[in-house]
């Protein structure tokens, strides 16, 4: 898997003259190359914003994979959510010019994510899905999100991970309500 890189090109409107107007785009593109595993775990970490516990839970649009990252800077001078799909990528930024805060209570999941939803759904109405392909060698698997041990088949809080083959966590010891292993009970037969 490759991604392009877009070198940036910077307009100082303080080195310009008055009334001018930069119309030449500058664009530089080099082709980069991203390890598929790791695009995969940050793509599926940033799509947990989307989940009702989540700083994004209004951007879920249904049957668009979505994953994406909220921002407030202190005292609430900006908010943000950069989101994206495998199609399209867009930043909804609120703030004023002046460095002033946007009141009492406002950051990216409730200030920029509504504007961000809306422009989406319409962006992407009618668009197939492009979920992101899981490469080989890459894992999912059930852990204890207060150890990050894996999770034993007893453990009721166990959440699913994603990890690199060969990189498992180890197993965790779970001491709950139904530790008696059925393998041990030499009472009861297996079946």
């Amino acid at each position: 898997m490759d991604g392009r890189m877009v070198v940036p090109h910077v307009i100082n409107p303080t080195n310009l003259p008055p009334g001018y107007v930069e119309t030449t785009h500058y664009t530089e593109v080099k082709e980069v190359p991203i390890d598929p595993t790791g695009w995969n775990t940050i793509t599926d970490a940033m799509s947990r914003v989307l989940l009702p516990e989540g700083t994004a839970p209004s951007a879920h649009i249904p049957g668009v994979d979505i994953a994406g990252k909220t921002g407030t800077t202190n005292e609430a001078h900006d908010a943000w959510f950069s989101g994206f799909n495998g199609d399209l990528v867009t930043t909804v930024w609120v703030g004023f010019d002046q460095d002033r805060s946007l009141g009492p209570g406002e950051e990216g999941g409730r200030t920029a994510v509504p504007i961000w939803t809306y422009f989406m759904r319409e962006a992407l109405a009618g668009t197939p899905r492009h979920p992101v392909p899981v490469p080989d060698g890459l894992v999912t698997v059930r852990i204890n999100p207060e150890t990050g041990l894996l999770a034993s088949a007893d453990n009721p809080n166990g959440i699913m991970e994603k990890f690199v083959e060969g990189n498992l966590p180890k197993p965790e010891l779970y001491e709950g309500p139904n530790t008696k292993n059925p393998m041990n009970d030499g009472d009861k037969p297996l079946f």
